[in-house]
């Protein structure tokens, strides 16, 4: 290869938006030309670790299996339902055209306020590690690259770029870095991305301790370690340090793997076998996947058995939190019932940022205000689901923004269920409170419904100022592409939650 073949693989363009090159698969998260000459296929890189995402700025969404959040998946403590999502989640990146994900999120929940701990794995280094690295094997099953991210110590989201972690290393090879070398151990992934924030004052993209002492030399790992969309801020420091890949370089400030990178080389400030060993850590993990990324589509059978595998872990991942009386699993005959929720009859809310995706089917969105990313319900509605397991039975849906009627509704029903949102997005971190007023809702409906239910789809832990006062509470998270369809069998005991 020539020297300026091997720069090629080292840096790459936004993969959605105007900027987009011609080769790029539509919506997705980057794109990496390959090398016709040397049979060298593109890198096409997508989100996520709950599917195949779409980038907000896409001209079209792009429709696919919307797996539960990665708190459902982690509380089922199931390895091998875990390999199973991997292996569906990237049966859906190869047949769309993909042959990279930017999955395997295993960052802990530190502060339970962030705004991404949906899709991470939760608290616990080991459970996180173990489902993470079980994940990872499933989707790497298929001829995809998979990631684990974001390396490291990527605990927050308001300020992410700015953050600067001091933590001492003892701690961290206890936590963080604990969850990490047992989700690379297990799952072996192709790729590492490293994180936008600071660790004891040093850019993870040019942290020589993180990326080439730990990484590599302690744990052996032999992978290609590529950046955050964003997150590189030199070219010979990150270079040296073992960044191999600037992905996206567009949102850099400069593209700083490209000519930057090539004047250092040949003015010698960067070896060039730093250069060689860099484009063949790319070159090994790409050819080791082969061509593949022909966008052959699935069959309907697929399509149907991924979205049943979705409902699955929406169902294993629930955790019933509170049931005085045994109040759940509900009966055929439990009477009428009040449903309270604001989208409720439509579906199930998502989690925001460049993982979402969009199920099959109507997706219900809005555009959050200040924020650039979509609000987006899946199309799986509890209200039909609920009304399909009470034939002849009454069920009232009231969206809860008048208050009123949400407890007339209450009042006249034997069973009210209140379903309660708390949407989380990349890029913000969120207060514990319930947003719109949720909180006195719930309070207005259990003062005259005796046999109130919350039902909670959040990204992560909120305030419950309201718990002693209602009968039974399920967390369902965010559930995914059949959320609606989990729930009702939670509610009547089809299935038994966490």
């Amino acid at each position: 290869m020539s020297e300026r073949e091997k720069q090629r693989l080292l840096w790459g363009y936004m993969g959605a938006g105007v900027a987009a090159p011609r080769g790029a698969r539509r919506g997705s998260a980057g794109y990496v030309p390959g090398n016709a000459r040397l049979g060298i296929p593109p890198q096409w890189q997508t989100d996520g670790g709950m599917g195949v995402a779409t980038q907000p700025h896409a001209r079209a969404r792009r429709e696919f299996t919307a797996m539960p959040s990665g708190l459902a998946l982690a509380a089922t403590w199931d390895e091998d339902l875990a390999g199973r999502v991997g292996a569906a989640i990237g049966r859906e990146v190869a047949a769309s055209g993909h042959n990279v994900l930017l999955g395997g999120a295993v960052n802990l929940v530190r502060d339970p306020r962030s705004g991404r701990a949906f899709e991470m794995a939760g608290e616990d280094p080991l459970l996180a590690g173990r489902i993470v690295g079980a994940q990872v094997i499933g989707v790497q099953s298929n001829p995809v690259i998979c990631t684990v991210k974001h390396f490291a110590l990527n605990n927050q989201e308001t300020g992410r770029h700015d953050a600067n972690v001091l933590v001492d290393e003892a701690q961290a090879r206890m936590s963080d870095l604990l969850a990490f070398q047992i989700a690379i151990e297990t799952g072996a992934p192709r790729a590492v991305m490293s994180a936008y924030n600071r660790v004891n004052g040093v850019p993870s993209s040019e942290n020589r301790d993180l990326l080439d002492r730990i990484l590599r030399r302690e744990w052996g790992w032999g992978g290609y370690v590529m950046s955050d969309w964003g997150g590189v801020h030199s070219s010979v420091e990150a270079a040296r340090a073992g960044l191999d890949q600037q992905s996206a370089a567009s949102l850099d400030d400069r593209t700083y793997f490209g000519r930057p990178l090539k004047k250092a080389v040949a003015r010698g400030e960067l070896p060039r076998d730093q250069l060689d060993r860099m484009a063949g850590r790319v070159l090994r993990m790409l050819l080791g996947v082969g061509m593949g990324a022909a966008a052959s589509g699935l069959k309907d059978t697929e399509v149907l058995a991924h979205e049943r595998l979705a409902q699955e872990v929406a169902e294993n991942g629930a955790v019933l939190l509170k049931n005085v009386d045994a109040l759940l699993p509900l009966q055929a005959d439990c009477g009428s019932i009040a449903l309270i929720g604001r989208h409720a009859d439509l579906g199930v809310l998502s989690g925001g940022g460049s993982s979402q995706v969009y199920a099959r089917g109507r997706a219900y969105k809005h555009q959050a205000r200040k924020h650039d990313w979509p609000v987006v319900v899946h199309p799986s509605s509890p209200l039909a689901a609920i009304r399909a397991k009470l034939p002849g039975g009454q069920v009232h849906h009231e969206d809860g923004r008048n208050v009123q009627a949400a407890v007339r509704a209450a009042e006249r029903s034997d069973v009210a269920i209140v379903i309660v949102s708390q949407w989380s997005a990349e890029g913000r971190d969120n207060p514990f409170d319930l947003a719109c007023g949720q909180d006195g809702l719930i309070e207005a409906v259990a003062a005259v419904n005796a046999n109130t239910i919350v039902v909670l789809e959040t990204g992560g832990a909120v305030a419950m100022p309201w718990s002693e006062k209602v009968k039974a509470i399920l967390q369902l998270w965010y559930p995914g592409s059949r959320g609606g369809s989990a729930l009702a069998e939670l509610l009547f005991g089809d299935v038994n939650p966490s």
